[in-house]
């Protein structure tokens, strides 16, 4: 399965100086997911643009995956990444307005079914944040739980 769209995101922006500037940006979104018996796969990149709060525009791409995999009839293993990058552009002279920011995160997750109601969760990820005028230090997580289902089971 897959969809797409594209369109134009224009803006007008008034700066400091009442002047308008018209910016035009192409837009749009593309995703497809293939599934099989005991897998899925999806992937998605998006293009978006719009006016920002101090007289600038801010053009966001977003790019991301999905896998899952039933590995047996209890154990179930999913990975998805993302990567996300905006783009600022301002009239105003301030830290912070301009430039782009990027963002790009790993999540990785194992359960097991250890009744029908009961599982066991593990689950890792990743996030860097980086940004053009500030250093980050990047994230990582581990994480040890017990999911349990409530309500009717199908």
């Amino acid at each position: 399965k897959w969809s797409a769209n594209i369109g134009i995101s224009y803006a007008a922006v008034n700066d400091q100086f009442r002047a308008t500037r018209n910016i035009v940006y192409i837009s749009g979104n593309f995703s497809i997911c293939n599934s099989g018996l005991n897998r899925m796969i999806c992937g998605s990149v998006s293009r978006s643009a719009g006016p920002t709060a101090l007289g600038g525009i801010s053009a966001v791409t977003n790019a991301a995956f999905n896998f899952e995999q039933k590995l047996n009839l209890r154990d179930r293993f999913t990975l998805s990444g993302r990567y996300g990058r905006t783009d600022q552009s301002s009239n105003m002279v301030l830290v912070g307005t301009r430039g782009n920011n990027q963002i790009v995160g790993v999540l990785a997750n194992f359960s097991r079914d250890i009744s029908e109601r009961l599982s066991l969760v593990v689950t890792s990820s990743f996030t860097n944040i980086a940004e053009n005028e500030l250093r980050r230090a990047s994230n990582y997580s581990a994480m040890l739980g017990v999911k349990f289902r409530l309500g009717k089971l199908r």
